[in-house]
């Protein structure tokens, strides 16, 4: 079995025989998932810290009505801090400033649209990605921090 952080494409599917019985599965039971699911580590405080400098805007696809509000129930749960959510397939209608994400599929799609600047959260996956990239949640709040004062002065 090949560890998370040795994949180097964002599916699952290459590294689980039985991917598509698990896709099924998670869509049906996300009452189930979702409780054992934890934030990555420092999530929690990097969404608090962005809160306080950013109108932050957590734009998500989720399979189906109940795994949004199953979602939401998450983020409640865990306490993470946000302004507004957005649940989109096409994370391209998106306008923002910036956007945060892991897909390489998604990012490229955000800076054709033009609608925002595409941010890479580094994983073993996504290396094939030339713009933008954090590997720590604290250097997407100093990318934030340094545009708010460019726009400041300007």
């Amino acid at each position: 079995m090949v560890p998370i952080n040795k994949w180097n494409v964002y599916s699952f599917t290459p590294y689980f025989p039985i991917a598509d019985k698990i896709q099924k599965f998670f869509a049906e039971h996300p009452d189930e998932i979702s409780p054992l699911s934890k934030p990555f580590d420092g999530a929690k405080n990097f969404m608090g810290e962005l809160c306080k400098i950013a109108k932050v805007t957590i734009v998500t696809y989720q399979r189906n009505k109940r795994w949004e509000e199953v979602s939401l129930e998450w983020l409640e749960k865990n306490n993470i801090d946000f302004h507004d959510i957005v649940f989109l397939k096409d994370k391209t209608k998106f306008k923002g400033m910036f956007l945060l994400d892991d897909c390489v599929h998604n990012l490229k799609l955000i800076k054709l649209a033009g609608n925002c600047i595409p941010v890479c959260k580094d994983y073993s996956w996504n290396k094939e990605w030339d713009g933008l990239r954090i590997v720590r949640y604290d250097e997407f709040l100093s990318i934030v921090r340094n545009s708010l004062e460019d726009i400041q002065v300007n």
